[in-house]
């Protein structure tokens, strides 16, 4: 899974890279965006120069020090149902 995940932030690095040589935004998960792994580790590593801006959403109740973003946005919390329930008990 970690690998897939680098291969996703390399093929979004690269979309970014080739927007016209112009400032971009990318939307992209929390993961995608955490400057300690995801997208903009990839930029770092390959355009070291690059300014980029981490914009990381953080539910209230999480703790928000040392969340791996330039900028955090506390946002309300979102009910999500157990994805793992529909596929039945674990064989």
């Amino acid at each position: 899974m970690r690998l897939a995940q680098r291969l996703r932030d390399a093929s979004m690095w690269a979309a970014l890279r080739d927007a016209a040589k112009r400032p971009a935004i990318l939307l992209a998960g929390n993961g995608h965006v955490r400057l300690d792994y995801g997208v903009p580790q990839v930029i770092a590593a390959t355009q070291p120069a690059a300014k980029v801006v981490s914009v990381g959403f953080v539910e209230i109740g999480e703790p928000v020090r040392d969340q791996p973003y330039t900028h955090v946005w506390v946002t309300l919390a979102v009910p999500r149902e157990d994805v793992c329930a529909a596929m039945g008990p674990a064989r």
